[in-house]
């Protein structure tokens, strides 16, 4: 036990991570719940945005005119996943059953939408050999987040 508090006190202390019973509420009306549905959210964004800049570096690297315009594209893939997803995190209060609600059915929406994106099923079916999860990365994180909503 004493192990994992000074783990736990070393990541408070360097990190600056809080840490709170699952269910208590902070001074914002945010739970450690909530920060973790975010916190899940954006380490899946960075995991998938480090893919997506691998692909478009290689692209780039091949000199190729329409391959370095591909890569621009490539970049971007997440770009409006990424602000919705963060900004309904953002403003999710667990005390709220209605607001909880509705970001699980827009989460849901959402990841329904993941697996008929195109832009997403062809940067992970990519034929240069640049290794990517977006899909399965985001559906398995997005699946997750939304049994956090309704707890």
């Amino acid at each position: 036990m004493a192990e994992i508090d000074g783990k736990v006190e070393w990541l408070a202390r360097v990190l600056g991570f809080r840490f709170a019973p699952a269910r208590a509420v902070d001074d914002r009306g945010e739970t450690a719940q909530d920060v973790v549905a975010l916190t899940t959210w954006r380490a899946a964004e960075d995991m998938v945005g480090g893919q997506l800049r691998a692909l478009s570096d290689h692209l780039r690297k091949t000199g190729v005119p329409e391959l370095e315009t591909a890569a621009s594209v490539v970049e971007h893939v997440l770009d409006d996943y990424s602000d919705e997803i963060t900004a309904l995190l953002s403003h999710v209060n667990n005390s709220d059953v209605d607001a909880r609600a509705q970001a699980h059915d827009a989460v849901a929406a959402t990841r329904a939408r993941l697996g008929k994106d195109m832009r997403i099923l062809t940067v992970d079916s990519n034929p240069f050999g640049v290794p990517m999860t977006v899909l399965s990365t985001l559906d398995g994180t997005l699946r997750n987040i939304e049994e956090q909503l309704v707890r």
